[in-house]
């Protein structure tokens, strides 16, 4: 699958596409983001905060000749930095299986365009592992975010919860490539107050790096998503968890034809995105698998291109 991640950040919409790969002995590969985190309190770049919706659409108003610049601001306009916008985060699910947790592979991957990894999807997600995986992106210059299977799903109810949630901090939150923590993916709605919770306790123990969640696509059943509608499932999502990220995958290209709801899917979720500031990453198929079919490099281009406008 790809995954999309798109902010208004520029000209009101600004991407990052996030591929994954296919199996690999075993391991799927999905996408992700991450991206040179800050210390402190400060999120990293592609996770600050955006301008209200309001900002890209509104009409710019007329000038008249009183709002002409005076040569000093013009000069001044002239000689400002030229800043570069933050890196486009490109990932993939899932990160490249035991065997080849190495600094080796994690150059190729990052030699492949890609500027964070996601957590393997199978063997057991220990401290253990999670350390060979982040000394080995040091040294590659790539950033990872970390699946703990000590990960609870909520606090209350849950007597070492928040035990549990700070020994994960511990463990990773000092290492330099810790891009963030993988929570979990595809939840109910049934699971978004105590996710609600696990999410605000990072929050409050290491602002620096976020939690992720990834969401259910449009075509899930309203048993799957907790709510009548997918669009009620992603506005509670957002008024409840308070994520940092909204990232949902959509697998447009089935082997019999093609799905239906992927500009549906995306419009709900950009749509919501900028009403609450928040950046969102859209996971889209890469690699045949299941049901889904081998794309070709034009099909390839229309999930990430539609994604991108």
């Amino acid at each position: 699958p790809i995954m999309v991640t798109i902010t208004n950040r520029w000209l009101g919409l600004a991407a990052g596409l996030l591929a994954a790969a296919g199996c690999n002995e075993g391991g799927g590969e999905k996408d992700a983001d991450a991206a040179d985190q800050e210390t402190g309190d400060v999120p990293p770049d592609f996770l600050l905060d955006l301008p209200d919706a309001a900002d890209g659409d509104a009409a710019e108003e007329p000038r008249d000749a009183t709002d002409a610049e005076s040569p000093e601001d013009a000069e001044q306009e002239e000689e400002a930095p030229d800043v570069p916008p933050p890196p486009l985060p490109i990932g993939f699910w899932c990160g490249p299986p035991d065997a080849f947790i190495s600094p080796e592979r994690y150059a190729e991957v990052l030699g492949a365009g890609f500027n964070f990894l996601m957590p393997p999807c199978e063997g057991a997600p220990t401290a253990e592992r999670n350390l060979l995986i982040l000394d080995a992106a040091a040294e590659a210059g790539i950033r990872a975010w970390i699946g703990d299977g000590r990960m609870p799903m909520a606090v209350t109810g849950i007597p070492d919860a928040t035990v549990r949630l700070d020994a994960i901090v511990a463990d990773y939150a000092s290492h330099p490539a810790l891009a963030g923590y993988y929570v979990t993916d595809e939840p109910g709605a049934a699971a978004f107050a105590g996710l609600a919770e696990v999410v605000a306790y990072l929050r409050s123990i290491d602002p620096s790096h976020p939690a992720y969640i990834n969401l259910l696509p449009n075509y899930a059943t309203s048993e799957q998503l907790g709510t009548p509608t997918y669009r009620e499932h992603v506005r509670q999502f957002l008024d409840v968890v308070r994520p940092e990220i909204l990232s949902y995958d959509h697998y447009h290209f089935l082997v019999d034809g093609d799905r239906a709801g992927f500009f549906d899917n995306l419009a709900v979720v950009r749509e919501l995105a900028l009403l609450d500031g928040v950046p969102f990453w859209q996971i889209v198929l890469l690699t045949q698998h299941f049901s889904y079919r081998h794309l070709s490099e034009a099909e390839l281009l229309w999930e990430a291109m539609h994604t991108l406008v």
